[in-house]
């Protein structure tokens, strides 16, 4: 066992070598670290005015819900990435007068993997990593909370600590799961690229 182990850890060395070198530094520039070959195309999002307004509405003292919901959905269908994720949020939650459906609350956060929204693709990370309506997988979880990390989200640095920490996945590594505990210390605007979409 202990051999086939070494010689899986060995086939993937390089690629583990090269992502434990960018993952070293407490502070990683955050353009370098990007997951994908390419940044995200900025003028692609779009922000919708109703979205502000939904959440100005649920901040007021005499907050009604179903102007909250409403605003989200129309702010959701004209592509607002951001209330996707407050949709999947109040779903998950049971909030503004809608029922708990954390199945509705998996797809949407599903539907926004790519969307650059750090909560969004934390949370699907959870999902695959404790097996919410999905298959259970630790590699998949891995790579979304690295995704997650490097968008400055402080709980997804801490699972990667984890990961390190425990060996899973990646070789275990002491030096690395510590790097990751102190980023997850960080204020979230001094570890997050410019293009991390702030649902607030």
């Amino acid at each position: 066992y202990e051999a086939g182990q070494a010689a899986r850890q060995r086939n993937r060395s390089g690629e583990r070598e090269g992502a434990s070198r960018r993952a070293t530094p407490k502070h990683p520039p955050a353009r370098k670290h990007s997951p994908n070959a390419r940044e995200p195309n900025m003028s692609a999002r779009k922000f919708s005015t109703l979205y502000d307004q939904a959440l100005l509405e649920a901040e007021s003292s005499d907050c009604d819900n179903a102007t909250v919901i409403q605003n989200l959905q129309k702010a959701a269908a004209e592509g607002d990435a951001r209330a996707t994720f407050a949709l999947a949020q109040c779903y998950r939650y049971g909030s503004f007068g809608l029922a708990v459906d954390l199945r509705l609350a998996h797809d949407l956060n599903k539907s926004l993997e790519d969307s650059q929204i750090a909560e969004a693709v934390f949370n699907l990370a959870l999902d695959y990593d404790l097996g919410n309506f999905v298959r259970r997988s630790a590699k998949k979880a891995f790579s979304l909370y690295m995704v997650a990390g490097l968008l400055g989200e402080p709980e997804a640095c801490l699972q990667i600590s984890r990961f390190y920490r425990h060996g899973e996945v990646v070789p275990q590594n002491r030096k690395l799961a510590k790097a990751w505990m102190e980023r997850a210390r960080c204020k979230q605007k001094d570890i997050s690229p410019p293009y991390r979409i702030w649902i607030k």
